[in-house]
């Protein structure tokens, strides 16, 4: 019931970036004046991913016939318990904010750089060349690049979130593709 958390009590921050509309034209543009690959994911489950803070104490009463299937699966529970969220689940109101924190994160262990203008943007550059941008929208991931940086960043992601391969992007933010060699 996240419609009942109250700001302040049951969370301090919602804020999670999407990447801006210049700014997935504008990687567009770069990818295919450098012929640069193109590759479209999307993270299945991703707000179901980042963990709480240990600060942050959120109890959730269980849905109707949770504790009867719990009690299938020899889990007995009492009637009326409260369960402890140690993660994000859909419906928390800063389940966008943590998924966000996470994807920043992890891009940034991989060695890219988060643009100072579009905080959904992320970069990497080899002797001073750009060779690979990567652009989040909520869970769904758009990299573009030299085709052996797309595909160790995709690989990567792969090893460290549940991911779908959408191939090359059709759709992106709006932003149809359209690849003609």
């Amino acid at each position: 019931q996240g419609f009942a958390q109250v700001p302040g009590v049951h969370y301090q921050e919602t804020y999670a970036p999407t990447v801006l509309s210049s700014t997935t034209r504008l990687l567009f543009a770069v990818a295919a004046a450098k012929r640069w690959k193109l590759r479209q994911l999307d993270v299945k489950t991703a707000f179901l991913i980042p963990r709480l803070p240990a600060d942050e104490l959120l109890y959730l009463r269980p849905p109707k016939d949770f504790i009867y299937i719990m009690r299938q699966l020899d889990v007995h529970l009492q009637t009326g318990v409260l369960l402890k969220l140690n993660a994000a689940i859909y419906g928390l109101r800063q389940a966008g904010h943590y998924w966000n924190n996470a994807i920043t994160a992890t891009l940034i262990s991989f060695g890219l750089t988060r643009s100072t203008h579009d905080l959904c943007l992320f970069t990497k550059f080899r002797d001073g060349e750009l060779v690979l941008m990567v652009a989040i929208y909520v869970d769904d991931i758009c990299a573009a690049g030299v085709s052996l940086d797309v595909q160790q960043v995709t690989a990567e992601l792969f090893r460290t979130f549940p991911m779908k391969d959408l191939g090359e992007p059709k759709i992106f933010c709006g932003v149809e593709v359209n690849k003609h060699d």
